[in-house]
């Protein structure tokens, strides 16, 4: 990556920096500021004046214009001073999530012998250091060029400067550049694809916010991928909504880090490898359990129970399907059993001809029915928050109240998607939680069945 070239330049302590200002230059020495300057002399004085405050800048910030963005990739030099330290005066910000590599070249029969890294920890601002040996045998020389090349690998800690140490007798100028790599085990994780009508879910694990990822698809297994969306790593998943129902597509991701320079525009990428490709088919419109006779879901549901009763311990089928339709309750808990009654359970629904497993839901309570408007609930929840589930759109929907009064709790909407799971968190006052909660009737408690 090059330097961009400007038309001002400023000299501090022999460095240059450069804004797109005119033509002058400064130069730094005891204290004072001199310039010289092809414009007209009526503007003389107030170029000196500006000249002292950009001096004063840019001596103020030099450390800093490079905070956090230098980097991967670029150049940066400084001439050494044999048998001595030659500070190169450079702040690089090496991400802890990605390999950094300093790459050495320099001109010269011999090589340089040493590299000290200076660094900022991140314990109450200790500075720390490290010096790396650059043995002969590292280096790489190249005839054409008369260029030594060597490469080390440097700590993951923020803000590091350079110094060298060159044994050669004579001064003679060593180029550095920061080339990063993102580790091999930092590739998505817990990547997984799942369809449903009209879309498919990607997810994968959360892990840094500073971290994209990238998703690919393509209706090819081998080939044909373009990607249709970069999201960011913690935001946990991705959505693909532009699918065709009965169609199969391959999905792949990869994670990237994006680094761009204070005064650029450019984006620098860093990318993982990319995960193997899975695959899923868009299903066609799922048929609504309301299509369907109870009589019909009900012996859907004994015969599940039947097939797998080594592993339910109760059960119950209550309706809160659409059209408050048979819905089958397996229960989970086993500390919060009284009688008959379960604090939690998983919910199987009728769909396609299948019992679909859906989510699971509890509480602090028994689990109870409730209704609202005509629809019948699950109900559950404490003393300052409740929840509501039904079945709708083929999907679990949980819609959660929390009494910002009695608890710390966000102050907005917070919507959480699952495989088959959709969950509303509503904060509000203590009034409008009360009046909110009282809109669902109570009905009854759930009663389970003991698998014999």
């Amino acid at each position: 990556m090059k330097e961009e070239l400007t038309d001002f330049t400023a000299k501090i302590n022999g460095k240059s920096y450069g804004s797109p200002i005119g033509k002058y230059e400064f130069e730094v020495e005891n204290g004072g500021v001199g310039m010289s300057s092809k414009r007209k002399k009526g503007n003389y004085h107030l170029l000196i004046l500006l000249g002292i405050l950009l001096g004063v800048f840019f001596v103020s910030i030099s450390v800093y214009a490079r905070d956090g963005t230098l980097g991967y990739g670029e150049s940066f030099s400084v001439k050494t001073k044999p048998g001595q330290w030659a500070w190169c005066g450079e702040q690089l910000y090496c991400e802890n999530t990605l390999d950094n590599y300093l790459q050495v070249s320099v001109k010269g029969k011999l090589p340089i012998s040493k590299i000290k890294c200076s660094w900022e920890g991140f314990r109450d601002g200790e500075e720390d250091s490290c010096t790396i040996n650059l043995p002969r045998s590292k280096w790489k020389y190249n005839a054409s060029s008369k260029c030594w090349t060597t490469k080390c690998k440097l700590r993951a800690v923020s803000f590091t400067f350079f110094s060298v140490y060159d044994t050669n007798k004579t001064a003679r100028t060593v180029t550095m550049k920061i080339i990063s790599v993102m580790h091999k085990d930092r590739i998505v994780h817990n990547y997984k694809v799942a369809a449903f009508s009209g879309k498919a879910s990607i997810s994968w694990k959360k892990y840094n916010q500073y971290f994209y990822v990238q998703i690919y698809r393509s209706t090819s297994a081998k080939s044909g991928y373009k990607r249709i969306a970069t999201v960011s790593e913690n935001a946990g998943g991705y959505t693909d909504k532009n699918v065709i129902a009965g169609k199969k597509y391959y999905y792949k991701v990869r994670r990237i880090y994006q680094s761009r320079w204070w005064y650029s525009k450019k984006i620098y990428y860093i990318k993982s490898a990319f995960t193997g490709a899975k695959s899923v088919t868009i299903p066609k419109k799922a048929s609504s359990i309301s299509n369907t006779s109870e009589k019909v879901i009900k012996q859907a549901y004994s015969n599940y129970v039947k097939k797998y009763k080594r592993n339910i311990r109760a059960y119950s089928i209550v309706n809160i399907g659409p059209s408050n339709k048979p819905v089958l309750l397996v229960a989970t808990s086993s500390d919060w059993v009284q009688g008959n009654t379960y604090y939690s359970c998983s919910v199987y629904c009728y769909i396609n001809g299948k019992v679909t497993y859906m989510d699971s839901y509890g509480g602090g309570r028994p689990l109870t029915l409730y209704k609202k408007n005509g629809q019948n609930y699950l109900g559950n929840g404490t003393s300052s928050d409740k929840t509501y589930a039904c079945i709708k759109d083929n999907q679990f929907y949980v819609l959660g109240y929390l009494n910002s009064k009695e608890q710390y709790c966000p102050a907005s909407v917070i919507y959480y998607k699952g495989s088959r799971k959709v969950y509303k968190t509503y904060t509000m006052s203590k009034s409008n939680y009360n009046k909110a909660t009282k809109a669902y009737k109570y009905g009854s408690s759930v009663k389970f069945k003991k698998v014999r």
